[in-house]
């Protein structure tokens, strides 16, 4: 049976196919670290992403670290990919810092069981803090 209510839209981080203050939450679940695989860059990326995002949206990403893609990332070299984001469009924020530690220590366990493994959770969460025209 199809779902009558489902619409997909394939797009680019690069010129994502939607109007400006579109959504209220975005989340790019192991997707950042590809980026670059596409010749975007992440303040490209997150400009577009911004450009998208509801004045007081939230940015939920989840990327590995040591993983695999951007150099970056392969480096685990948090300090750079940080300074990506601009300090006036976004308020970072580690995963680990929003919730209690007794729930991370329950979604590790769950995790540990291969609960996680196919959707991932988010490591980082970003609340966009200024409405910004490009």
């Amino acid at each position: 049976m199809k779902d009558k209510n489902l619409t997909i839209i394939k797009g680019s981080v690069e010129k994502i196919p939607f109007h400006d203050n579109s959504f209220d939450i975005i989340l790019c679940n192991q997707t950042m670290e590809h980026w670059f695989e596409y010749n975007i860059t992440l303040k490209k990326a997150l400009k577009e992403i911004h450009r998208i995002l509801k004045p007081g949206g939230l940015l939920m990403i989840n990327s590995p670290i040591y993983g695999h893609g951007d150099p970056r990332f392969l480096k685990g070299e948090l300090n750079k990919i940080k300074k990506q984001f601009n300090k006036k469009q976004w308020n970072i924020t580690l995963f680990e810092k929003v919730y209690p530690k007794e729930k991370i220590q329950g979604w590790k366990k769950i995790a540990a069981k291969g609960f996680f493994s196919k959707i991932g959770y988010p490591s980082i969460i970003m609340p966009k803090t200024h409405k910004h025209t490009y």
